[in-house]
């Protein structure tokens, strides 16, 4: 009998859904069912959550098709995932299986974001097919700071030019203490911790001396772990003349009169 006959059938319909998280690496990845027990598929243990999934919306036409999945925030995908400042891609395949072992790929599809509130997850993901309408729209916005994400294209700087290698000398939650920097206080507000065997990130809040806070903590972050260190940047033009001589690039009107010729009362003095 065929999937669909099952799936269709009074009697023999009996679905499950298989939800599996690919990282980049081979080790990460993270299988989950909605039944109410653990299931054992194609060789692989899925492991039995509170997990919800929304139908496939569209909230209009300028926006793209998705899903919405909750999961408990302890969940691994989540911790590994959930709290990293430009996560590494992370892929989804929903499988939908018969309890005769019949089953078919549901949806595949690239997370987007993950949000995380009090003890629930929210990841948000758009089917394949919309990939179409994932391209870069005209952003730019008329103010004095640069509209460009720091290293991205148009902002045109090597990230790997700003960085420096180091190693975890103390972690404790958000606070890590690294062993060595070159660069003054706040150099890096704003910039990048990443672990070098596995590349997760986290926005680095603070930095005095040695001493860095962390927007989130890592899941895993051991004394002796080689990290780097990524300058980051305030969006101002004083910041990339003077920080990074990318003024060439500034994606920003910094010369903007201060006040608004169409809203301002200029009164002429003298007179009768």
């Amino acid at each position: 009998m065929t999937f669909q006959a099952d799936e269709t059938g009074i009697a023999t319909s009996a679905p499950v859904e298989l939800y599996e998280f690919r990282g980049p690496n081979v080790s990460q990845r993270y299988r989950y069912t909605s039944s109410l027990e653990d299931i054992t598929f194609d060789g692989n243990l899925y492991t039995a959550v509170p997990l919800e999934r929304s139908t496939i919306t569209q909230e209009g036409l300028e926006t793209p098709p998705e899903i919405t999945i909750k999961l408990p925030w302890w969940t691994g995908v989540v911790k590994d995932f959930g709290f990293s400042v430009a996560p590494n891609r992370l892929d989804l395949v929903i499988t939908r299986a018969q309890a005769n072992g019949d089953a078919v790929v549901w949806l595949t599809g690239l997370v987007q974001a993950i949000e995380v509130n009090n003890e629930e997850a929210i990841i948000h993901v758009p089917p394949t097919k919309s990939d179409a309408f994932q391209q870069s729209v005209p952003n730019i916005i008329y103010q004095t700071m640069c509209n460009h994400m720091l290293y991205d294209p148009r902002c045109g700087l090597d990230r790997g030019s700003f960085a420096e290698s180091t190693t975890v000398d103390s972690v404790d939650g958000v606070n890590v203490v690294v062993t060595a920097t070159t660069q003054p206080d706040q150099a890096y507000q704003g910039g990048e911790l990443f672990r070098s065997s596995d590349s997760e990130r986290r926005m680095i809040v603070s930095q005095i001396g040695t001493a860095l806070t962390l927007a989130y903590p890592f899941p895993v972050l051991a004394v002796s772990d080689a990290v780097v260190l990524v300058l980051g940047c305030n969006h101002s033009i004083k910041a990339c003349k003077e920080k990074f001589n990318n003024v060439i690039n500034f994606g920003g009107h910094p010369y903007i009169p201060p006040q608004n010729i169409f809203q301002t009362d200029f009164s002429l003095g003298g007179g009768n």
